[in-house]
């Protein structure tokens, strides 16, 4: 319970992904998307049948150029990301010189938003915003950036998102990865047609559909806030404090009992227990913050 992902189920009828029906489909969820977190007209976006992982790859094999991030910036997931620059510079060839800049906005296992510092004006900026996303805002001068559909979307896991400017199209373009589910520039292409390049997951863009057109922003975020200041107070009397800030909750390793963890069915992340605060109806977390007051924990 209260894991990085609910699982739904929605049912979209008899189709495939070069139908009429799936290419209305995604016309409408690219629409939705587009409205309900105010994406400006100049930029694609794009939708990943795979993790956000994936989509980062999408980003990085296709850049006809280099890679830099901050190297002050630390923890499990910036890392990450500057392994797979690392690889994907030594393994693609270049065709401009321009310099791609990434940065990864929160690091989930600690439950800290990063403040990305050296991001400078004028450069290509890339954010992996995959759990910031939506309760952090996209920064104003991100160029690209991607997110996944199943975790505060609510959508089964599966589906994921780039976002990138429509000026960049022809920096992405390596013609190596033609016809590869790397290739940026393949669905970029396609997009232009409402398809996908290769079958997509026809079941989550129904559900996303669905997911975005009760979704609201403004609530999303308050009923993060609301829960986790509700956590927080349940535990203000245990001299262990739990880690960082927004909608993800890390108590420290030692702070509870395996027991109670697995009767919450708690996420084991490398810091600690999560709580992931998009996650579970406020019934169930109104019992949980009640089995916390107990202190029995």
């Amino acid at each position: 319970m209260f894991g990085p992902s609910e699982i739904q189920t929605t049912n979209y009828g008899n189709t495939h992904h070069r139908s009429v029906n799936f290419q209305n489909l995604l016309r409408v969820t690219t629409k939705l998307f587009r409205q309900k977190f105010e994406i400006p007209d100049t930029f694609e976006i794009l939708f990943v049948t795979g993790s956000g992982t994936l989509a980062i790859e999408n980003v990085l094999a296709s850049w006809g150029g280099s890679f830099a991030t901050d190297p002050d910036d630390d923890g499990e997931f910036i890392n990450r990301l500057r392994r797979l620059c690392t690889f994907w510079a030594s393994v693609g060839y270049r065709h401009h010189q321009k310099i791609l800049n990434c940065f990864c906005s929160y690091e989930t296992a600690e439950s800290r938003p990063t403040n990305n510092r050296s991001a400078a004006p004028g450069q290509t900026k890339f954010y992996d915003m995959v759990s910031a996303f939506p309760f952090y805002p996209i920064p104003d001068n991100a160029s690209v950036w991607v997110t996944v559909t199943g975790k505060a979307l609510g959508v089964a896991p599966g589906l994921s998102v780039i976002v990138v400017k429509k000026v960049l199209r022809n920096l992405f373009k390596q013609t190596a990865l033609a016809g590869s589910e790397l290739s940026l520039r393949d669905r970029i292409n396609f997009a232009q047609c409402n398809e996908t390049p290769h079958t997509s997951a026809i079941q989550l863009f129904a559900q996303l559909r669905s997911r975005l057109m009760e979704f609201d922003l403004k609530e999303h975020r308050l009923e993060i806030l609301t829960r986790r200041k509700n956590i927080i107070d349940a535990v203000s009397d245990f001299p262990m404090s739990i880690m960082g800030e927004g909608p993800v909750i890390t108590f420290p390793c030692g702070m509870l009992s395996e027991r109670f963890a697995g009767k919450w069915g708690l996420y084991r992340g490398k810091r600690g227990y999560q709580v992931f605060l998009w996650s579970g109806r406020d019934e169930d977390h109104g019992d949980f913050v009640r089995d916390l007051s107990k202190g029995n924990y």
